[in-house]
Parts: structure tokens; C-alpha cells; sequence
């Protein structure tokens, strides 16, 4: 079969796009290739977002657009998007960002005969600079790979156990970036957990599950995934109660860890997911609206919790950049105004870019 007679279904949840939709929306529908089903969730948007996607769907007859009533999150507009599928291959994206002419087509090449392939990222801030995550690639020997190095990005995902920076950790987590196989998502059952449930990590865990059945995938050796960095969206907008919700995910990796009876590696992994989402943790706390008072004693708490206690006795903060080093130091003594100073600086930083 040539690969022009596939079909590629793609998912787009949408809420509140806001002025980054028409960008989005453009990259899809203006892929060079062009056999795509493009499944779109209107997820209760109270801005203009709707009628964007009326007018979107009434020029290009590929677009599906549901209608959801009330908000809800992107997982389960996307766990819909598979079952309607048309597509014998599926991609994700976010409204607030957008996709390279080529990615689908280079994408699809990469995945023929495969279960998962993946690209780079480029990153752009609202000051218009622009940054290349390549963090992705599982070695520098091949750009395709078989079940031992699904095995090996399975463990990837879990956690970084030689970090050298923490916003590295859920490269190769992301739903995003990817195509997938829809059989195998059907054929397993796997679903994205909803979001609002665990606080995050819903994209790391659909990934774990999926690369459990995977056998082989390919890697794209160029940034075609274009992640707009929108201090407005749902990954930006933090309340100090999230900090309890880590827990949740990290009790979703273990019992995974456990179901598919993997090595104590995996939980080496975990450790080391648990301290570097510690860095997730004080944006979380700096970024809240809450006082100081309630900052550190929402921290305390975090360091108290038992993963994270345990964590800390299990890593070591020398494989970070000099950069970040100083604060994952403090971290594992705990020195909660140290660290609390450290992050309002990177957020100071993150800001002007």
C-alpha cells in the first residue's frame, strides 16, 4: 500500500483557543499530505473558539467537529477521537500549537511498518524567540528501533535517572510529537486518563501503557512540532492544591510498574521523576496566589509526603547542568526559602524570554 492511501486521523481538543486556534487549525488542514480525518472537540469553549471551527468545517469537508456542552478535558475528547478513528494512524495536538507542512508526511513515512514514531520539538515564547528541544533521541546510532528500545523509552518515560535539566523530563512523554497506531490502542484498551483526576502526567501514562504492547518505532530527526509556550494555558496556571495530586500519579506509575511485573530500574526511574518534578512543584507554589506562609507550609507538606521522602534518599543532583544543580542540591536537604528564592528567579528569567 502506498502511503498516500492511509488515512491519518488527527485529534484537536479545543477550549477557549483563543487567538492560537487559526494558526493551529491552518497547519492542519494545509499538510502536504493530505488523506486525513481531522476529529475535532469543541470542549465547551465560551469564547469565539466555536465559530472559528464552524467556519474551519464548512470550507474543508475532512473536518469533524463535535460539540461538547460542557468543559472538559483533553483526555477524554481524544480517548472519543480513537474509537471514531477513520485513520489507521493517529496524531494529537494542542489548540496552542501548530505542526510543520511536512509533519504528517514525515511522520507516516517514519511509522510504515512500525507501531510509534516521533519528531523534535521547536519552542517558541510569547517574546517570539524561538528554542529546539532535541533532548529526544533514544541513542545516536539509528533513527529506527526495535522492542528493546521501546523497552529502553518506556523506562525514558518513567523518569530521567542522569538529568541535566528538569524541563527535559517529559520529552519523551508527550501525546504530542508522536503518531500512533489506532489498532493497538483499541486492541489494548488504553485510555488517557482525565487530567482534573491526577493534577498531570496523563500524557507520560497513555505513553507507558502503550509502549507496553509496541514493538518497534522510528525516530524523526527534525523539529517539526511547534509547542507555543502560553502562559495562559492549563499547564501554566497553577493552584497550590496540585501539590497533593502528585501522589496520585506517582501511585498510577507504580501500580504500573507492577502490573507489568518490571524491574526495580523502573522504580529507580520513578525516584528520579518524583525529585525532578519537585522543580514542577515549587513553580506550582511560587506561581500561586497564596501567601508565604501557605507557600512553605504546602511545600513542607510536599516533603513530607512518602514518595517524595523516599525519593530523595535515592538520587543525586551531580548530573544537573551547573545551572540547575545548586537547586536540586537543596532540594534533597530540604531547604525550602532557598529553593522557594532559586524558582523565583527562573520564573523572572522564564518571563523576559
Amino acid at each position: 500500500m502506498e502511503n498516500q492511501e492511509i488515512i491519518v486521523s488527527v485529534e484537536l481538543p479545543v477550549y477557549n483557543g483563543g487567538p492560537y486556534l487559526k494558526k493551529c487549525l491552518d497547519s492542519i488542514c494545509n499538510q502536504t499530505y493530505k488523506n486525513l480525518d481531522i476529529i475535532i472537540h469543541d470542549n465547551g469553549s465560551t469564547d469565539n473558539s466555536r465559530n472559528i471551527l464552524e467556519e474551519y468545517a464548512s470550507v474543508d469537508k475532512r473536518i469533524r467537529l463535535i460539540k461538547v456542552d460542557k468543559q472538559q478535558a483533553a483526555g477524554p475528547a481524544r480517548n472519543e477521537a480513537v474509537r471514531l478513528a477513520k485513520g489507521e494512524f493517529i496524531i494529537f495536538l494542542d489548540a496552542d500549537d501548530s505542526i510543520a507542512p511536512t509533519y504528517v508526511e514525515k511522520l507516516l513515512g517514519a511509522v510504515v511498518g512500525k507501531d510509534v514514531a516521533y519528531c523534535d520539538w521547536l519552542k517558541f515564547y510569547p517574546s517570539g524567540k524561538t528554542e529546539e528541544r532535541r533532548a529526544r533521541r533514544l541513542d545516536d546510532k539509528q533513527n529506527a528501533f526495535d522492542r528493546s528500545s521501546i523497552l529502553a523509552l518506556q523506562k525514558r518515560i518513567v523518569g530521567d535517572t542522569s538529568p541535566t535539566n528538569p524541563l527535559n523530563l517529559d520529552l519523551f512523554s508527550s501525546i504530542c510529537g508522536k503518531i500512533y497506531r489506532v489498532s493497538l490502542i483499541l486492541d489494548h484498551d488504553l485510555t488517557i486518563i482525565d487530567v482534573n483526576t491526577i493534577g498531570g502526567a496523563d500524557d507520560a501514562l497513555f505513553n507507558f501503557d502503550y509502549m507496553q504492547f509496541a514493538q518497534s518505532g522510528a525516530y524523526v530527526d527534525e523539529c517539526l512540532y511547534y509547542y507555543f509556550s502560553n502562559p495562559n494555558s492549563f499547564t501554566h496556571t497553577h493552584k497550590i492544591g496540585k501539590l497533593k495530586m502528585f501522589t496520585l500519579q506517582y501511585d498510577q506509575f507504580k501500580n504500573r510498574i507492577k502490573k507489568y511485573d518490571k524491574s526495580s530500574e523502573y522504580l529507580r526511574a520513578l525516584d528520579y521523576r518524583i525529585f525532578i518534578q519537585s522543580f514542577a512543584a515549587f513553580i506550582i507554589a511560587q506561581s500561586s496566589n497564596d501567601n508565604k506562609k501557605a507557600k512553605i507550609e504546602a511545600l513542607s507538606d510536599y516533603f513530607n509526603d512518602p514518595y517524595v521522602s523516599e525519593a530523595l534518599t535515592n538520587v543525586s543532583a551531580r548530573t544537573f547542568s551547573l545551572l540547575f544543580r545548586p537547586f536540586f542540591a537543596a532540594v534533597i536537604k530540604k531547604r525550602i526559602r532557598f529553593c522557594l528564592a532559586y524558582i523565583n528567579l527562573a520564573i523572572r528569567y522564564r518571563n523576559l524570554r
